[in-house]
């Protein structure tokens, strides 16, 4: 509001004759007209708003939550009325807001309980993305004088140049770009003014009040409101264009709502939706008596926003499904039934339902439907009162570590490529090398490196911090090199050298100089953050540029051309930068790799005399558009990435010496000289391809620990967190996280103490020194070596050896005596394939998985991994469908091992489909029963599905397997029988484990095709060649009245085995004759990833894709001028999201990035004693006092003065990392934030929390409140 000037009221004085002594103040319309704005502004001023002139402008009471509203927020949830919020809408209760003092009240029309407003936002983009912001606006009528408000919508406002509010950037400047033209002000105007200079139709922040309200008249109003912001200058112009009492228009942001656009879900439009659309049956329209796979036609109130193709849901029970077949008119569809209600055999599509278009996208989301997590909560909780600063910093600390705040976008759609394809080489590529294993390019040679390490990596398996330097000759007028990285940590750089840098293009016209054009290092540049691109051109010229490559796979191509004078610069598919080259440049000099970095991955590594400009082969389209990350691929060796120590059960299959090897194989001759066969005394050498270790066979003990108390000596004592798999003379070593030794030497237990969960063994190598955090591994060679063994005459037979370097990444085993008809056989080693922590397969820590792909086949999740039947049946063949069906008189006397006469081709062709032709057994010989038996080959069904049965070389063995890895199989069976005693059918399994008996049968007495179903546990009733067998049969004949079966489909499904704490993902259609899938399992809280099937060396096509929280730590991460509030008096630990932290102290963003968790109870713990002594906390001086105790055990010895106890407690046992911390409440320009500082374990030694590697980071706190000094 205006600030008020008074008026010097005056008497009239008149002396006795007449003259005017003092002149008085006129009563008029202008003077009286002050005072009723004055009473006006009194009668706005409560006496319970006096705190209002030291409150920020902001919301007082945002409004309920409950079931319905969130904060007073309601975004439209139920499919089943969709229909009525497509014009992007949703609802806002009434709420109360504070207006530069003025308290105002904003309510909608009655709806239900809440008076709400139902908020329509402008039609979604079609393509790419949109943020629309929506703000409340406030003026003073100008006739009345009275404060009203709306709320406004404006599409497209640019949230990366006006970051905080849509409205205005942060630079003080008052012109555009730093005022947002397109948000401007509309007061008592009809429509929004159209943006013109002067300063009267664009709001301004208060730090743009605050600079400018000396150089432009008026709009130094409201200062120190930091949550205002206001447009006009208060002058007669302004109120004129306004159409406002005071000359002025207020505003608040309260949403920013990301749009998606309307065209269709793919990789190339990962941000695309359709818009969702509906049809009513109508009246006479519906069908009735609908089965799976029926067709039917409906009649509709109108068939807009559909397409043939369509899958659609019948809103009112979801289950039931359909696919648009056709549409007939603009009232008639024809649908083919997909889904039904699982509670009945047949449904009803009933007139005056719903029948919803389904959506495309992974998260189920339309473009005109908003969705709560499309928006963020732009408006600020202000206080007429202090509040509860200590409740406030309780509250938002819980809420941030347990991932249920978030202020910013509460969730968001993330795809992970678990790998992708290598770059394919063509006639322009004069270098190339994958790095997959090998350090012999493909093209260019062996690069001569000693004693490479690899790690998983884009492509495959990449190459460990290599420290190569390699230089190629490109004449041409062109070149390219390109590579994928992971950098884990840096160095700052030394100089314009080559020692820093990862690729450059050179020129070798003046080697004196030593010229570099185009030349990319990485380094920690002080002012551009720990892990920022250098780049160089020319000798002196250099320029930054910062973009963070932290625990972030990366691909680099770096391009030149000197026919445009051109090199250009592209991270992850997207140009970044491009510079002019001098012009007496004329030849172009090959690349080079860094060799001082300090932890860094390559691989794929591509040097062309091509610009290949920014098309790319093998970078998908939604990763380049930042909607996907990559993560180190899998193989066929390795089926597991995990932030968690994990061991897998792995395979190797060894040839005699003269034949060609898999991977990761190698095998030599000893004193036999005949490399056509199998001698003794032969080694197989095993090796894990990624640097994996080596061990025996994954058995009850096998052992992997983690050390929890330190301790040395030749015969130290220390804790472990698991004792259950190890015995005394066990033989173990000690290795780091990424299972490298830390001692040469191995030692044996010579005591365990399962009360206090410590061991002591004998280190007959010298002294052991045990830290905290390292993994103790058993090695003991008698009860944990790999098996071998090869299949003789059909037939799994042992081939005995002795093992060398188990433990290691290569493991070496020497024949024995070979059995008897073991010649030129394969040997099959079964091993497990041990995986340092921090390998995880998803960069996000998803909040829920939604689905993925393997081998390019969409995978949802569930647990059906195959289903079948007989379609494709050949009579008198299993080459195309290998399952079985027979007729038979004699009921349950017939088994697989008599089942009866096969089905003809025609009889085949009857069961194929759910479609009334009906296959018929009927005998009218007294006692028989009508029957049919099925039999179904789940070794063919599941190698048809995945290609390969793991490790399984025999069928006992394949059995075995599918016994292991299959919960049940679901048979379902459509028919009706009848007989003497009316009607009746009853369906039984085959139970092979209790004697080789059909089981209890189900029964059913209808007189038309019904369905029957029925489960069978693999575990029981898989017989020893791999089938699983049903049987239906009707009641005996009497001799007058038949016995007859009638039959009109069959079907059957397999589910796989859950695992506790995994989602399982499956393929949508599961069909065994639709191609190859894959099954995988998803642990999100160590961003696990785990195939059941092994793929292959390069890409087998896995995706995961699943909703996450985004990061709710503010952009910048340093921060100044913040004001301390409140200092928390409790710290805490987390694995909330946290991975291995491989590098600096300093270097967080890997960790930090992933602090919000999904919501896991255990993803963190307060301690109540962490501040403990007299010295104040102080992050920057090295006197932190955090520490914390092994919470499942009392802490009985007091406090440790400033030592950090260093127990892992059990929640955190697994995790490869964790941060401890400690929370304090800040005031930053107006806003309470809530400061982070933190620590990884690793790092915190004895010196507690604080000092110089002590990370600090900021959050928002919900509701954003704001408080005055």
């Amino acid at each position: 509001m205006t600030i008020y000037n008074k008026t010097a009221w005056k008497d009239h004085i008149v002396d006795s004759t007449g003259n005017v002594v003092q002149q008085g103040t006129p009563i008029s319309a202008g003077n009286l007209l002050k005072i009723e704005e004055g009473l006006a502004n009194a009668t706005a001023f409560k006496a319970d708003e006096l705190g209002a002139a030291n409150a920020h402008s902001g919301i007082l009471n945002m409004g309920p939550t409950d079931s319905y509203y969130t904060a007073g927020l309601q975004t439209v949830k139920n499919p089943t009325i969709f229909k009525d919020y497509t014009n992007s809408e949703f609802l806002l209760s009434t709420f109360s807001a504070l207006i530069a003092g003025v308290r105002i009240l904003v309510e909608g029309p009655a709806d239900g309980n809440y008076k709400s407003t139902k908020l329509a936002l402008p039609v979604p983009p079609t393509e790419g993305t949109r943020d629309d912001l929506v703000f409340l606006e406030v003026w003073r009528d100008q006739t009345t004088q009275e404060w009203k408000s709306r709320i406004r919508v404006v599409d497209g406002a640019d949230f990366s140049v006006y970051a905080d509010s849509g409205m205005t950037a942060t630079n003080v400047l008052i012109d555009p770009p730093y005022v947002n033209t397109k948000v401007t002000p509309q007061g008592g105007n009809d429509q929004p003014v159209v943006y013109a200079t002067g300063f009267r139709s664009q709001f301004l922040s208060e730090a743009q009040r605050s600079a400018n309200k000396s150089g432009v008249g008026g709009v130094g109003v409201c200062l120190g409101d930091v949550g205002l912001y206001i447009a006009g200058r208060g002058d007669d112009t302004s109120k004129g264009l306004l159409k406002t009492y005071d000359g002025y228009v207020y505003a608040i942001p309260l949403f920013k709502v990301n749009r998606r656009n309307s065209g269709n879900y793919s990789a190339t439009n990962p941000n695309g939706a359709r818009n969702y659309a509906s049809m009513t049956i109508a009246t006479g329209g519906g069908a009735s008596g609908v089965r799976l796979g029926d067709t039917i036609t409906l009649t509709v109130n109108s068939t807009s926003g559909v397409n043939v193709g369509d899958n659609l849901v019948y809103t009112a029970i979801t289950s039931m499904r359909a696919r648009l077949l056709s549409i007939n008119s603009s009232t008639s569809i024809t649908i083919l039934i997909t889904g039904q209600n699982s509670y009945s055999s047949t449904d009803s599509w009933n007139p005056g339902n719903i029948i919803g278009l389904v959506s495309e996208r992974p998260d189920s989301l339309y473009a005109n439907i908003i969705d709560e997590r499309d928006i963020t909560d732009l408006r600020h909780k202000v206080y007429l009162t202090a509040p509860s600063y200590n409740q406030l910093l309780i509250d938002g600390t819980d809420q941030i570590l347990r991932g249920a705040s978030q202020v910013e976008r509460k969730k968001a759609m993330r795809k992970t490529y678990v790998g992708v394809r290598k770059t394919p080489l063509d006639a322009n590529h004069v270098f190339y090398s994958s790095l997959d294993g090998t350090t012999v390019a493909e093209v260019g040679g062996d690069l001569g490196i000693a004693s490479p390490k690899f790690t998983p990596h884009a492509t495959g398996v990449g190459l460990l911090s290599p420290g190569i330097s390699r230089s190629f000759s490109v004449n041409q007028n062109q070149a390219s090199v390109e590579a994928w990285f992971e950098v884990a940590q840096l160095q700052d750089p030394t100089g314009f050298g080559t020692g820093n840098t990862i690729l450059q293009i050179n020129t070798n016209l003046f080697p004196a100089q030593n010229l570099w054009y185009g030349v990319i290092m990485l380094g920690k540049v002080a002012s551009s953050g720990p892990n920022s691109f250098y780049m160089l051109f020319g000798d002196t010229a250099s320029t930054t540029i910062t973009l963070d490559l932290s625990g972030k796979l990366a691909h680099l191509r770096l391009t030149a051309d000197l026919i445009t004078m051109k090199t250009r610069l592209y991270l992850n598919g997207k140009q970044v930068r491009e510079f002019t080259i001098n012009s007496a440049i004329n030849t172009l000099v090959g690349w080079q790799v860094a060799n001082n970095l300090r932890s860094w991955r390559l691989s794929d590594i591509a040097v062309s005399n091509i610009d290949r400009g920014a098309t790319f082969a093998t970078l998908p389209a939604d990763f380049i558009a930042n909607y996907a990350d990559i993560m180190p691929a899998l193989n066929f060796q390795r089926r597991i990435n995990s932030d968690a120590q994990t061991s897998q059960k792995s395979y190797a299959v060894a040839k005699v010496q003269n034949q060609t090897q898999e991977r990761g194989v190698i095998v030599t001759k000893g004193a036999g000289v005949n490399t056509a066969i199998w001698e003794a005394g032969d080694k197989i050498k095993v090796k894990g391809l990624a640097g994996e270790i080596i061990g025996g066979v994954i058995d009850s003990d096998t052992a992997l620990a983690k050390v929890t108390i330190s301790g040395s000596g030749i015969n130290p004592t220390f804790g472990l967190d698991d004792l259950s798999k190890l015995s005394v003379n066990d033989t173990v070593t000690i290795r780091n996280a990424d299972m490298s030794a830390v001692f040469a030497s191995t030692a044996t237990i010579t005591a365990i103490d399962t009360a206090n969960k410590t061991i002591t063994v004998n280190s007959s190598g010298g002294n052991w020194n045990v830290p905290v955090g390292y993994l103790l591994f058993e090695t003991t060679a008698s009860t944990s070596t790999p098996a071998v063994r090869a299949i003789i005459a059909g037939t799994s037979t042992t081939v005995p050896g002795t093992w060398a370097n188990l433990g290691t990444n290569e493991a070496e085993i020497t024949l024995g005596t070979l059995p008897g008809g073991l010649d030129v056989e394969d040997i099959i080693v079964e091993y497990s394939l041990n995986m340092p922590a921090g390998q995880g397969g998803l960069y996000q820590v998803y909040a829920k998985t939604l689905g993925g792909e393997a081998n390019g086949k969409k995978l949802i999740p569930g647990s059906v991994a195959v289903t079948d039947d007989f379609m494709g049946k050949v009579a008198g063949s299993t080459t195309v469908n290998p399952n079985k069906a027979y007729s038979a008189t004699n009921g349950p006397a017939a088994i697989p091992a008599a089942p009866g006469t096969e089905f003809t081709q025609g009889e085949y062709d009857a069961i194929k489909t759910l479609d009334a032709s009906l296959k018929a057994v009927t005998t009218s010989v007294n006692g028989q029963q009508a029957a049919i038996l099925m039999s179904f080959d789940l070794i063919r069904e599941f190698e048809n599905k995945y290609a390969i049965i793991p490790g399984s070389y025999t069928v006992a063995e394949k059995v075995a397997w599918l016994k292991a890895n299959v919960s049940k199989a679901n048979f379902t069976w459509w028919g009706y029988g009848s007989g003497p005693a009316g009607n009746k059918a009853s369906l039984v399994g085959f139970n092979v484990s209790g004697g080789n008996v059909w089981n209890y049968p189900t029964d059913q007495t209808s007189a038309t095709v019904t369905k029957t179903q029925k489960v069978s546990t693999i575990t029981s009733d898989l017989d020893a060649n791999g089938f699983l067998h049903f049987l239906a049969y009707a009641g005996a004949s009497d001799g007058v009245t038949a016995s007859t079966l009638y039959m009109d489909h069959v079907s059957i499904e397999f589910e796989v085995v859950t695992k506790s704490g995994y989602d399982t993902l499956v393929p949508e259609n599961p069909r065994r004759d639709t191609g190859l899938a894959g099954v995988l399992y998803v642990r999100r809280q160590t961003r696990e990833v785990e195939s059941l099937f092994p793929g292959n060396d390069e890409d087998n096509g896995t995706v995961v894709i699943g909703d996450y929280v985004p990061t709710q730590e503010m952009a910048t991460a340093t921060i100044s001028g913040v004001r301390d509030v409140l200092l928390g008096m409790q710290g805490f630990v987390t694995t909330a999201g946290t991975n291995k932290a491989a590098g600096a102290d300093i270097d967080y963003a890997t960790a930090i990035a992933r602090l919000l968790g999904p919501g896991d109870p255990l993803a963190y713990q307060v301690d109540p004693q962490s501040l403990i002594g007299t010295t104040a906390y102080d992050a920057s001086g090295a006197s932190g006092v955090m520490r914390y105790w092994y919470p499942d055990f009392p802490y009985g010895t007091g406090p440790q003065g400033v030592l950090y106890s260093d127990g892992i407690p059990t929640w955190a046992a697994k995790a490869a990392e964790f941060l401890a911390g400690i929370t304090r409440l800040v005031e930053y320009n107006g806003e309470l934030l809530l400061m982070i500082d933190m620590r990884k374990r690793s790092s915190l030694s004895n010196n507690g929390l604080g000092g110089s590697n002590t990370a600090r980071r900021y959050y928002r706190l919900p509701g954003r409140p704001l408080i005055k000094s």
